[in-house]
């Protein structure tokens, strides 16, 4: 496969991996040094900055598409342009998220919440700004094929994650707050060091329209993926409780084993499939498929090896979990079908709406459906949660095979007429 540099994206694929793995073993050591019920709490944050980015309008996913796009058919004026607008509209976005955790805030020392939760939502206020920046930087680096600059990023985060531990190991709560602030700090100041092309923060109205035209499509796109993605964490907050939520973690960990990666694979082949469309490749839904069966078997031995390993892990280091170790080897199956997702990324390249919200919408239907089970379902309710998610995974991978499959098939035909 010529378009597909292995030099360049097992780079980048190591320093992600090198990544995941040093998060998953310094997250681990957060669970042990971090009450669970504290934990929930991260995790309700979290939860609720997945829907706060409603603010980016779809902009960001807009110029991750474009740009490489513009730059690619030498259209470098219009490319400036469209960054410069980008920017801008991050910019506001950050505004209005760091808003929304200050108002939360507030809202929380009206009714007398807990002091974690004040403080959680107040120091969600700096994460959200360096977060959104961050990602931002990122992609970038990634439009302009940058992928060697984002591999050293994540070695040298890796590091400074796991020596940042020393603050939840001494401070506890208040430690693990200090560390994700610091991790996000680290990841805009190396970004912006290393950033060649600056961009200038200036709104230009027919850009913006342009970039919104279709960003709004690809950010609902990303945003039901997302949704869909935390409907059991929303499930557990709203039908058990936020000491729930702390158990869900590492079955939630375990669900982003190969998400990290597939997340990595999609940032890689996004720009270059953005590129290849543009000059008129017709062969990237047969690649797309290809990639991922590779990915696929890749994995199974790797995920066969944490399968074995996860109660002797727990065993050892998180005693108090021991009533996630089921839920979390049947997250490990579910995240190896997740990797089929991937192979939607071709559509968001060519601008195929109707296949990616077909897509899209009947993989929301396949977790509803899942999340009414477990809604009579709740005797043991952790245990329940993982087979919902297995469920939603198998039978999303089947559409979206058998959706690009019936794809291929339809274009061999145009093809040989």
């Amino acid at each position: 496969m010529p378009w597909f540099d292995f030099s360049v994206f097992f780079k980048y694929a190591g320093g992600n991996i090198f990544f995941q793995i040093v998060s998953i073993v310094a997250e681990f050591a957060v669970l042990k040094l971090v009450d669970v019920q504290e934990i929930g709490i991260w995790q309700y944050a979290l939860l609720l900055q997945g829907y706060v980015i409603i603010s980016r309008l779809g902009i960001i996913n807009a110029f991750n598409r474009d740009y490489p796009y513009l730059k690619s058919s030498e259209k470098d004026e219009k490319a400036r342009l469209i960054l410069s607008t980008t920017a801008f509209h991050v910019t506001l976005s950050m505004i209005l998220q760091s808003c929304f955790f200050l108002l939360i805030g507030i809202y929380q020392i009206l009714i007398d919440s807990s002091w974690y939760l004040v403080l959680t939502m107040f120091v969600m206020c700096f994460y959200t700004i360096l977060e959104a920046s961050a990602n931002f930087e990122e992609a970038k680096l990634r439009a302009s094929i940058s992928f060697n600059k984002i591999t050293l990023a994540k070695i040298l985060v890796s590091l400074i994650s796991l020596a940042a531990l020393f603050f939840p190991y001494y401070l506890g709560y208040k430690g693990l707050l200090i560390r994700v602030i610091l991790i996000q700090l680290f990841l805009v100041l190396f970004y912006k060091f290393k950033q060649k092309q600056k961009s200038r923060r200036k709104f230009y109205k027919k850009y913006w329209l342009e970039l919104f035209k279709d960003g709004w499509k690809l950010w609902l796109w990303s945003y039901l993926k997302s949704f869909n993605r935390s409907l059991p964490k929303l499930f557990l907050v709203s039908f058990a409780s936020l000491s729930a939520l702390g158990l869900f973690t590492p079955v939630n960990w375990m669900l982003l084993s190969i998400t990290l990666f597939t997340t990595s694979l999609n940032s890689y082949l996004y720009p270059n499939f953005s590129q290849r469309f543009a000059k008129g490749d017709k062969k990237i839904i047969g690649q797309s498929l290809l990639v991922n069966i590779m990915t696929f078997g890749a994995f199974i031995p790797i995920m066969a090896i944490m399968y074995i390993s996860v109660p002797f892990l727990i065993d050892a280091f998180l005693p108090e979990y021991q009533e996630a170790i089921l839920p979390m080897r049947i997250a490990m199956i579910a995240s190896l079908f997740d990797v089929f997702s991937v192979s939607a990324t071709v559509w968001v390249s060519m601008k195929d709406w109707g296949r990616m919200y077909f897509y899209i919408v009947g993989a929301l239907i396949l977790r509803l459906c899942s999340l009414i089970w477990l809604y009579y379902n709740q005797s043991n309710i952790l245990y329940n949660t993982s087979l919902s998610i297995l469920f939603t995974s198998v039978f999303t991978s089947v559409l979206v095979i058998t959706m690009l499959l019936i794809q291929k098939k339809k274009e061999n035909i145009v093809l040989e007429k």
